[in-house]
């Protein structure tokens, strides 16, 4: 799981995506301290770091008759979701593909086209393809773990957004 600045900073200012979060135990966010909260500030001055990764335990709990409620804690607001690629994957096919056999296999042919623009070389005149496709490797090289590139496909295909190096901007 991807945890580095970059994914964090990828994340956070993928608002389309943080406002999909559904939170759900397994979930991995980012809790900035708050200076209001009092135990925040404890817990600050015990680990010395003013953010901390935290994993979703116990925010949608069963109770005794099975019936499945959210418990009174929401991480949403404040804190930064980082969506595990498999979560990012989920987010693509439900509004691209049906995932079956054959949905799968479609999925994995368009994450390799965005990884791999020369694959789709035969569909434009030479020249323009070349540079279109060396544009779009520079493009997905910036990305360095399939979290942040599955991030960008999902941005990409489902935002119609790419990453400038600092935000999100409309294609």
């Amino acid at each position: 799981m991807d945890v580095s600045k970059k994914y964090v900073q990828l994340c956070e200012e993928a608002t389309e995506i943080q406002d999909l979060w559904q939170y759900d135990d397994g979930d991995f966010y980012l809790h900035r301290f708050t200076e209001n909260n009092l135990s925040d500030q404890r817990f600050k001055d015990m680990i010395g770091k003013d953010i901390v990764m935290t994993l979703c335990i116990s925010c949608n709990v069963k109770d005794s008759y099975g019936d499945q409620y959210v418990s009174e804690y929401n991480p949403k607001g404040e804190n930064v979701w980082l969506p595990r690629q498999d979560q990012l994957q989920s987010f693509y096919a439900e509004k691209n593909i049906q995932l079956d056999a054959k949905g799968s296999l479609e999925l994995i042919t368009d994450i390799r086209d965005f990884c791999d623009p020369f694959y789709r070389l035969g569909t434009m005149p030479l020249p323009v393809a070349v540079r279109e496709a060396e544009k779009e490797e520079k493009y997905v090289e910036q990305f360095t773990s399939l979290e942040q590139l599955w991030l960008a496909f999902v941005m990409q295909e489902n935002f119609q957004k790419m990453w400038d190096g600092e935000k999100w901007i409309s294609r």
